[in-house]
């Protein structure tokens, strides 16, 4: 699963981001949601994000061509999800569902 910050920001704040490893064999993200969930390190959720995904971060190949219809994260978790052919894409927005 290619996941975006919406998603793990959520997850984080009721504390349940271990859910993401009993659906998923793999989870990644790409860069720019890394630079997105953890820009804030004040935020009571930070350090349980950083923990979890410090190692499952990966960055896109090729250019991010998707954001200019959506913001930067999601574009990149859009990009990722295509090239390593994931087979699941946690979203919160409609607009990267539709470009999927």
């Amino acid at each position: 699963v290619i996941a975006d910050s919406g998603p793990i920001i959520s997850l984080a704040v009721i504390d349940k981001l271990e859910l993401l490893t009993f659906l998923f064999d793999d989870i990644k993200i790409p860069t720019a949601v890394w630079s997105e969930v953890t820009a804030d390190e004040s935020k009571p959720f930070y350090q349980r994000i950083y923990n979890f995904f410090e190692d499952k971060v990966t960055p896109i190949k090729g250019p991010n061509d998707l954001v200019f219809v959506m913001d930067y994260g999601e574009a990149e978790s859009v990009t990722l999800y295509r090239e390593v052919q994931a087979d699941f894409l946690l979203v919160d927005d409609k607009k990267s569902q539709s470009n999927c």
